[in-house]
């Protein structure tokens, strides 16, 4: 009985042969790297060369299957890197992916690319961003990183008419919490921190929230985190 399945066997080896070959093919084919994934990995892998390249292209291969508009900017000073997903528009996420950025590493960033496009190495460049060093009184549009879904919320828009103490935290990200309600700046500042900072959509690796503003002033440049 062995004989006819083994005799079947060496006659479909052939077969056997150029299947396992397609389909190693295919596979190869499906996970070519894009040109945009080839390119950053070797401005990355210029940038930071120390950097575990495992690490670099998980951050590349979540860079590329984010949702538009993303970007994503570099710390020189800290050599780190700052990713920035489903912003409004092309136009906003830059300038936005910049501020988290240079928010998250305390010094100016350098936007490496925007949707599936490389930044040329002249737009790119560091440059200080206004909005982080903004030191007057509370206004919309001074708010930096913050999605317009959050411009409009009723808390924000009714923040300069809310009594005081009141406060103001922001994360990197674009988290923005606003307390008000009890009994000193203190208290304020401090709850508006605390609860931005525990927050459920929080990741030890994306650094804590700042204070942005006590009662009616900006303080962003003051870069006031929470310590308990």
């Amino acid at each position: 009985m062995r004989r006819p399945l083994v005799v079947l066997i060496i006659a479909l080896m052939p077969q056997i042969a150029w299947a396992f070959d397609r389909f190693a093919g295919l596979a190869e084919t499906e996970h070519q790297p894009s040109d945009l994934s080839k390119a950053l990995n070797l401005v990355m892998s210029t940038a930071t060369p120390d950097l575990y390249f495992r690490k670099r292209e998980i951050m590349v291969d979540e860079f590329e299957k984010a949702a538009v508009n993303k970007a994503i900017a570099f710390n020189a000073k800290s050599a780190e890197y700052w990713q920035t997903k489903d912003q409004d528009s092309k136009s906003v996420v830059g300038e936005r992916t910049l501020e988290g950025c240079m928010l998250r590493f305390g010094s100016p960033c350098k936007l490496l690319a925007v949707n599936d496009e490389l930044v040329p190495p002249g737009q790119g460049a560091e440059h200080e961003l206004p909005r982080l060093k903004y030191a007057g009184g509370f206004d919309v549009d001074q708010l930096p990183v913050v999605k317009d879904e959050i411009r409009k919320r009723p808390d924000v828009q009714s923040y300069l008419a809310t009594p005081e103490p009141k406060a103001i935290a922001l994360h990197p990200s674009g988290r923005l919490i606003v307390v008000s309600g009890l009994p000193t700046d203190k208290e304020t500042a401090d709850a508006a921190l605390s609860r931005c900072d525990l927050a459920p959509a929080r990741s030890k690796s994306d650094g804590p929230c700042y204070l942005y503003a006590l009662n009616n002033s900006v303080v962003i440049a003051k870069r006031q985190t929470y310590r308990q």
